[in-house]
């Protein structure tokens, strides 16, 4: 049968020997001494010598305030938490009260005046506690979060949404014991991802890239420009053209240089014709398919292919450069013609070589 009480305490079954003024809580119907993450029902105000006494515990819903032990130094005025075996202490992430006076040492007893009880602390300057878990009474999996025990630096890691909001965003951490999650701006080694459609900006090592330039005819332009970027330390793979659909002006010629050569690649490219039919291929990487336009980066009876300007030599650049497609139009009339310069380059990881000998 059900029952209540008006008063500020209420008796129960001690079930363990256990010291006047510590917190309780109820386990079924009988009381167990209270840990750091146990809110308590109150403090057991007489102590109890075996697990069959009754006594009477004053109840956090009572008025006024009500004594407690204290784990430690507490300073008077202070926020006092849940602590192990019952106790209250200055850090924690249980809120118990205020304390009304000073705790010098641990045992000593002290006035508390209840406040609400939570799991974390509502204050804007949060919990003292290292960790503390979210919803930790549930049957779900839950989230907690933790200071880093290792390491240097006091500072504080902050965790914030973005400026502006559409709607509410959960985000799932995976299952993956002790792993770090990616940040945009951090150098990191992603080991067995998958990447779809990903845009690789910028040179990487050991990385081979390819760009493509579409040159477009309208009927209004005369100059088409395409410019690649080559990093420093890159290595030059090739240069390819092709032309999908001949051009319609009444002329169309293309050169493909770099900074340094303006058409050192290829020179004066016919893109209305002769030199560059559908499905024929400039190619920087084979001299049979030069077709006569070759530029004077790329000398057949030498080896030539590239720059010899300071620092470049051949397909290295040293220096960072630009290939670069210039088509020009003589009467623009159309919209036919279809040109794609692709350039390919490798950013290679460097290796020292190791001198030896006297």
């Amino acid at each position: 049968m059900s029952q209540y009480v008006e008063t500020p305490t209420r008796q129960f079954t001690a079930a363990a020997a256990r010291a006047q003024f510590l917190r309780v809580y109820l386990s079924g119907t009988t009381l167990t001494t209270a840990g750091a993450a146990n809110p308590s029902i109150g403090t057991q105000e007489v102590a109890s010598l075996a697990a069959t006494d009754i006594v009477a515990v004053r109840l956090r819903t009572a008025s006024g305030t009500r004594k407690c032990v204290a784990a430690g130094v507490i300073a008077a005025g202070a926020t006092v938490y849940a602590a192990a075996t019952g106790t209250v202490a200055a850090t924690g992430t249980v809120i118990e009260g205020v304390s009304m006076d000073a705790a010098g040492a641990a045992g000593d007893v002290i006035e508390v005046m209840d406040i609400t009880n939570c799991d974390v602390s509502s204050a804007v300057t949060g919990t003292t506690s290292a960790a503390f878990e979210v919803d930790s009474d549930s049957a779900t999996p839950k989230i907690a979060l933790a200071a880093q025990a290792a390491g240097s630096g006091d500072f504080t890691t902050t965790i914030k949404p973005e400026t502006t909001l559409s709607a509410d965003n959960a985000i799932i951490c995976p299952e993956s014991d002790g792993d770090v999650l990616a940040a945009v701006a951090l150098a990191q080694t992603l080991t067995n991802k998958t990447l779809t459609a990903p845009v690789v900006t910028g040179a990487a090592e050991g990385m081979t890239i390819t760009k493509i330039v579409p040159f477009i005819e309208n009927a209004t332009n005369t100059v088409h420009t395409g410019t690649v970027p080559i990093p420093a330390g890159a290595i030059l793979n090739n240069i390819q053209v092709v032309n999908t659909v001949l051009w319609g002006a009444t002329s169309a010629a293309l050169v493909v240089g770099d900074d340094n050569d303006d058409d050192g690649y290829f020179n004066d490219v016919n893109c209305k014709a002769t030199d560059l039919a559908v499905g024929e291929v400039l190619d920087l990487s084979n001299a049979e398919n030069w077709g006569g336009v070759n530029g004077d980066y790329l000398v057949a009876a030498t080896g030539r292919k590239g720059s010899a300007a300071a620092g470049d030599s051949g397909v290295y650049y040293g220096v960072a450069n630009n290939i670069i497609g210039v088509m020009t139009v003589g009467t623009p009339a159309a919209t036919t013609g279809r040109t794609f310069m692709a350039v390919t380059y490798t950013v290679p990881e460097p290796i020292a070589a190791v001198p030896t000998g006297p």
